[in-house]
């Protein structure tokens, strides 16, 4: 009975896994079709209501930092509007705003430009597809009571290799392309992109995995072993 209970519940969780996988690849299949992909879907249709307010806009939106006398001066208009910062008998009150940060949208972008823009963020999505599918056949195994096999190892050992190393690259596209293409618009002379900023605890996590793959390979070649004595 409780073995039935065990399997039912990683059941649950594998078909969960297999719908995460659907869902990475309809949403990085949203920004191939969309308007900076092939314009072949009207995804604005579908609204912010399932988050692809970035894959609807018809030209690429970065962030950017601004250069010199106009990043100082957008704070300082901001400042003005907001109503700055003023003393009262319970101390200092308001806001303040500091650095030199926005949000710019191209317009008119080549589309050499669009189609990159779109598949920097497509292609992470497709590898969240990708790992989630793994972990779907890897649950599946286990389902089967066939967990301590090599190929399970190898899927545990591919997932990640694609974390640990999918991430960064992932992030450094992106930096480069928005690099690229605000340097190449009409705000390049006062602005550059977002500094680039890598997640280093995603990458540890991924060699994390990588190491439990490893492991589980030499629990199943022992457990081979085992069996071979018997």
């Amino acid at each position: 009975m409780k073995v039935m209970v065990r399997r039912s519940a990683i059941g649950v969780v594998q078909w969960c896994a297999l719908a995460l996988a659907v869902v990475s690849a309809v949403w990085a299949l949203a920004w191939a079709l969309g308007p900076n992909g092939l314009d072949a879907v009207e995804l604005w249709r579908l609204g912010d209501v399932l988050m692809w307010s970035d894959a609807n806009t018809i030209g690429p939106n970065e962030a950017v930092t601004i250069d010199g006398e106009a990043g100082v001066q957008s704070a300082i208009a901001a400042q003005e509007l907001a109503g700055g910062m003023r003393d009262t008998a319970n101390g200092t009150v308001g806001v303040e705003f500091y650095g030199n940060e926005s949000h710019l949208t191209i317009y008119g972008a080549s589309r050499v430009e669009q189609l990159a823009w779109m598949a920097v963020r497509a292609l992470p999505l497709a590898g969240v597809a990708v790992i989630w599918w793994l972990v779907f056949r890897i649950l599946g195994d286990i389902r089967r009571a066939a967990g301590f096999v090599p190929t399970v190892a190898r899927r545990i050992i591919a997932i990640g290799a694609l974390v640990a190393v999918g991430s960064p690259l992932a992030e450094w596209a992106q930096w480069a392309v928005a690099d690229w293409i605000v340097e190449d618009s009409a705000a390049g002379a006062v602005a550059t992109a977002a500094p680039l900023a890598v997640n280093l605890s995603v990458v540890v996590m991924g060699l994390v995995i990588v190491a439990l793959g490893v492991a589980w390979r030499e629990a199943a070649a022992m457990r081979r072993d085992l069996e071979g004595l018997v």
